[in-house]
């Protein structure tokens, strides 16, 4: 029986924006993969879901290396596009399904990818108990994620100012990693070492497309924001950029670099 379920974040508004970014670099997925199935948490030949999987950037090197993916959002337009990348895979499909009620089979897949999810979806424990579900036993889900991607110091800067307007929490979900993990091994599935050391890459911002990202609302942290109190913590963090020697054209340099929490269903 389907339940009624609180909400989640709505990428629809962003899609045609999302791969130019918020880029994972494709060969260092690749090589955390290599070092998946290197650990046995990953199968050749073996079906991958890719829960939440909005454009398929997170699983289009598994589908090139011809996993049986399939793709579950809730945002149609993100399927489209992740459908668009891969329409010379067939051996990518792609669904619109929630992840917290995806209808599949139980003990479907040998591994679930997944990747800046828990934090966007309310009742994100019913996800938790979702992807321990369709996971076979002592199959794995890796929870992937790119740190410090995005902090630079214009994003710092607004985030400090909704801070001051009382806008501390920003997340319809989890953004918690010890009480996901604990969620998961309440689940079932224990937390696993994964080797992601030294899956890094350099990246460079001007304060100018900072500024840009936050015109266009591209950052679903702040989407709880009102509009009227948005504009003006916008033209506060403008002014603050303006103020800086080169202003919108400050360059800053930034080091990202990819984790991975595994958990193994017993």
């Amino acid at each position: 029986m389907s339940q009624t379920l609180a909400q989640t974040s709505n990428y629809d508004p962003v899609a045609l924006h999302y791969d130019s970014t918020r880029n994972m670099p494709h060969q260092l997925l690749q090589s955390l993969y290599q070092r998946a199935v290197a650990a046995g948490m990953l199968l050749p030949g073996t079906k991958v879901l890719d829960a939440g999987c909005g454009t398929a950037q997170l699983s289009l090197p598994l589908i090139e290396e011809g996993y049986q993916v399939l793709g579950i959002d809730v945002s149609q337009k993100m399927l489209d596009i992740a459908r668009e990348k891969t329409k010379q895979h067939p051996n990518a499909v792609f669904k619109l399904l929630d992840v917290r009620q995806t209808g599949l089979p139980s003990g479907e897949y040998f591994t679930v990818v997944v990747s800046k999810l828990f934090q966007h979806v309310g009742s994100w424990e019913k996800a938790v108990q979702e992807l321990v579900r369709v996971t076979q036993h002592s199959g794995y889900v890796l929870h992937i994620n790119e740190k410090d991607a995005f902090k630079n110091a214009v994003r710092k800067q607004f985030s400090a100012l909704c801070n001051e307007r009382g806008y501390k929490r920003r997340y319809v979900g989890i953004d918690n990693r010890a009480e996901l993990a604990g969620s998961f091994e309440s689940c079932g599935a224990i937390s696993v070492p994964f080797d992601a050391s030294g899956l890094a890459w350099e990246k460079t911002i001007s304060y100018g497309e900072a500024l840009t990202h936050l015109r266009l609302r591209l950052h679903s942290e702040f989407w709880i924001v009102p509009d009227n109190i948005y504009d003006d913590l916008l033209s506060q963090t403008e002014a603050w950029v303006d103020n800086h020697a080169a202003g919108k054209t400050t360059i800053e340099q930034m080091r990202p670099y990819l984790t991975v929490e595994s958990f193994r269903v017993s």
